[in-house]
């Protein structure tokens, strides 16, 4: 029945049920066999559209010229037009091709203002601008959708915070600080992204103090980070501010306070944890724990090796090991542990578990059992 217009249509649907069911070869054969046997149906833009969508799962060459052959036959507004701009950006962006991926993802920003991707491809410009070390033109890039775009969207602060976030990356820290506090000023209602950008400030100072060693930025990244986590008590990214308020304190051996800095990790209420985006609690969760984690090793590190107390470390390190058996860097502590409690016997067993079990710390565990004769 295909001389019939419905025998033609059905080779189209035929396709579509392939394309659901992911039998890729055969949906492509009945794109391929409606586009010849009805050239100008109804279906044309559809069957085309879903034939480059085979092309692509199957990495076939002739996706990339098929997009450009679509845009040139279909409306500017068809239905599916965006899609394939957007199509093309991806293929550029598989192959790693950034230069291109730049100009077409100029085209899909500037020719369909309102499509479902216009808003996330232009912040991904700046980025890709950054990676082929385009800088200037990314701060250019993020500055025009910070002044162009509505004050107090959401679409203005981000792009806010991104020119921010760039010229932390080229290293003008006083810049940055300057472009973070216009998130805040500018759109305050966009409160998760004012958020962001206080912590972000906060750590620029940090950051600036590692790669400077400056003593004055020293003491502003702690002032910040004591404000923020003081601040915003309850917010998602507290508990990372601890850690690296962790990090200053442990650079500067007061140990008391880095100590204090993982206890308010290990306290800190995930389940009234703020400022997590719909559906990612879990996530958000999930990434706690394991920070939760590196709390009590990081705990049980500076009680052995920094304080020399060597029962509290233990503790610490059993916290860990009661959920991971098999953490190696915590066996091997451990075994330091009880070493430095002159209980060899039990360090050596650990030692020859780190073995048997082929963990990342087998040569320095290796080692060790020389040393003790074993």
């Amino acid at each position: 029945h295909k001389a019939t217009k419905e025998g033609k249509e059905a080779s189209y649907f035929l396709g579509r049920i392939e394309s659901f069911d992911d039998k890729i070869d055969k949906a492509k054969k009945h794109y391929e066999d409606y586009l010849q046997e009805d050239p100008d149906g109804y279906w044309k833009e559809g069957a085309s559209y879903y034939l480059i969508l085979q092309y692509l799962h199957l990495k076939d060459n002739r996706a990339l010229p098929k997009m450009r052959e679509f845009l040139n036959t279909f409306s500017h507004d068809s239905t599916y037009a965006n899609h394939v701009q957007y199509r093309i950006v991806q293929r550029y962006l598989w192959n790693d091709d950034l230069e291109n991926a730049v100009i077409e993802g100029r085209k899909l920003v500037e020719e369909y203002p309102n499509s479902v991707y216009a808003d996330d491809i232009s912040y991904q410009i700046g980025d890709w601008l950054n990676r082929i070390n385009r800088k200037e033109l990314a701060k250019e890039h993020y500055r025009k959708i910070a002044n162009q775009s509505t004050p107090n969207t959401e679409k203005a602060a981000i792009g806010q915070y991104l020119l921010a976030e760039t010229l932390e990356k080229a290293k003008d820290f006083e810049g940055a600080r300057e472009e973070y506090a216009k998130v805040k000023a500018n759109h305050p209602n966009v409160y998760n992204w004012s958020v962001l950008s206080d912590y972000s400030t906060a750590l620029s100072y940090y950051n600036e103090w590692q790669e400077n060693n400056d003593t004055t930025k020293y003491n502003l990244a702690e002032n910040s980070l004591l404000s923020f986590v003081e601040t915003y008590s309850t917010d998602k990214r507290t508990p990372l501010a601890f850690m690296t308020l962790t990090t200053l304190y442990v650079s500067s051996k007061k140990y008391d306070e880095a100590l204090s800095s993982l206890n308010n990790i290990i306290t800190f209420d995930a389940a009234q944890m703020t400022n997590v985006a719909e559906g990612h609690m879990e996530k958000e969760l999930e990434a706690h724990a394991e920070l939760v984690t590196k709390a009590h090793v990081q705990k049980g590190h500076i009680l052995s090796y920094d304080m020399k107390k060597f029962d509290e470390a233990l503790e610490e390190y059993e916290i860990v090991l009661s959920n991971d058996t098999k953490n190696g860097e915590v066996l091997f502590s451990k075994a330091n542990t009880l070493i430095n409690l002159r209980r060899v016997e039990e360090a050596v067993t650990i030692l020859e578990t780190i073995v048997a079990n082929d963990l990342p710390e087998k040569e320095s565990a290796e080692a060790l059992l020389t040393k003790f004769g074993n």
